[in-house]
């Protein structure tokens, strides 16, 4: 079985690294949120997580799909895709920037200096924080696990540092903490970017924007959708509730956000083999993952009682929410098949992914938050999860691949 052992040498030596950079990513994050959870003010906590999803929406307009068709692309032999990408996210990014200083110009001119400031920063970061990380995916599809774990970890590290410092010593202060801990590793990031830049030699795949594009309206809405439940939790409930929500969803979706290791490692493979023998051994590997991930939903829901009371204790109400929300872990074993799909450019399938279920999810959440607070923000991402999941396993059942030939005339 000389292929299925070339594939998991693969899988372990890609997955060894991948693993480092999601667990210093992971750990950077919840370190993060266990100063400003114990040292500043539960409003603080909900304003830094307003603006990290502002930076994120605004950050749509930066051709978010740029990272996959990078991972797409490059692996094929255009290994000079990395400049123009930066250059096409900051050109498209600039949108998302003015609309940020048009919501910064009507805060100020309401009385709300705060906000105001804070949306120029956002204008400032959108773009800059959604480009300066593309190498980490050029590095990926070339597979330098090593390198791209390494740089990922000195940036994370940097944002710690001097973001911590900040929390301590500015704790009510959330302009000086959104920038200590955004702009940081932005800095960071465009100095390896510069620095990968010089390498990333070689053809350009004429297809990389057009395709970015396409990838990019459905991976908007999908971020859009992901980050659009604490603009309406901070609307409608206040800042308060909105870190009683961060904190509930904090470790479920870090952990989601870790699992996507399975999915980056995936796509050099699943770019250049064939369809059909993915096809095939697609269900056991989904199998396998699913036991794994149950195993650890299961563990979470009992610990997470005792973890917050000893992490998180001025945050007791979001136990229940925390445990209920970790079932969205059940879907990463699922994640694989959107990811097969995007390696054979099934752009009608991507749009279903990309257009259908974030909407679902958004009018979900806008319709339940109203009535049901954060048990329908809760309720309508876990619905959404399960709707895609189901779609996932009947469309790959579903898909027709072209066998290989194997008789030449």
């Amino acid at each position: 079985m000389p292929k299925l052992t070339k594939d998991l040498l693969y899988v372990l030596k890609g997955g060894s690294w991948l693993s480092v950079s999601q667990i210093a990513a992971s750990l950077q994050s919840f370190l993060i949120l266990f100063l400003i959870a114990n040292f500043a003010a539960p409003d603080v906590l909900g304003e830094y997580r307003l603006v990290i999803s502002l930076v994120a929406i605004f950050g749509i307009f930066a051709l978010p799909g740029m990272q996959i068709a990078i991972m797409e692309s490059t692996p094929k032999g255009f290994t000079g895709n990395l400049l123009t990408g930066v250059l096409a996210k900051l050109r498209y990014g600039i949108i998302g920037s003015i609309l940020a200083l048009i919501l910064s110009a009507y805060y100020a001119s309401i009385g709300n200096a705060s906000l105001s400031i804070i949306m120029i920063f956002v204008a400032l970061a959108a773009p800059l924080l959604e480009t300066s990380a593309l190498y980490t995916f050029y590095l990926y599809s070339r597979k330098l696990f090593k390198s791209a774990t390494l740089y990922s970890i000195q940036a994370k590290l940097a944002a710690l540092v001097i973001g911590g410092v900040a929390i301590l010593l500015f704790p009510e202060n959330i302009v000086i903490i959104i920038v200590a801990l955004i702009g940081t590793p932005i800095v960071i990031n465009l100095l390896f970017t510069y620095r990968v830049n010089r390498s990333a030699v070689g053809s350009v795949d004429p297809g990389l924007i057009s395709y970015s594009k396409h990838l990019s309206v459905m991976a908007g809405l999908l971020v859009l959708a992901t980050y659009i439940d604490s603009i309406f939790v901070w609307h409608f409930l206040g800042a308060t509730q909105l870190a009683v929500f961060f904190i509930a969803i904090a470790i479920p979706m870090e952990l989601l956000r870790a699992a996507g290791m399975f999915p980056i490692l995936a796509y050099p493979k699943f770019a250049t083999e064939n369809p059909s023998e993915i096809k095939r051994t697609l269900p056991k590997l989904i199998y396998k993952t699913f036991i794994i991930t149950s195993a650890i939903v299961l563990i979470y829901i009992l610990l997470a009682p005792f973890v917050f009371s000893f992490l998180f204790p001025q945050y007791s109400e979001s136990v229940i929410y925390t445990q209920v929300i970790s079932l969205i872990l059940l879907q990463v074993p699922f994640l694989l098949i959107k990811t097969f799909f995007q390696t054979q450019k099934a752009v009608k399938i991507l749009y279903v992914y990309g257009f259908v279920f974030p909407a679902i999810r958004i009018l979900l959440s806008l319709a339940l938050v109203i009535q049901f607070g954060l048990w329908g923000i809760i309720t309508a991402i876990l619905l959404e999860a399960l709707l895609r999941t189901v779609f996932s396993v009947t469309v790959i059942t579903l898909y027709k691949t072209e066998e290989p030939s194997e008789v030449s005339s």
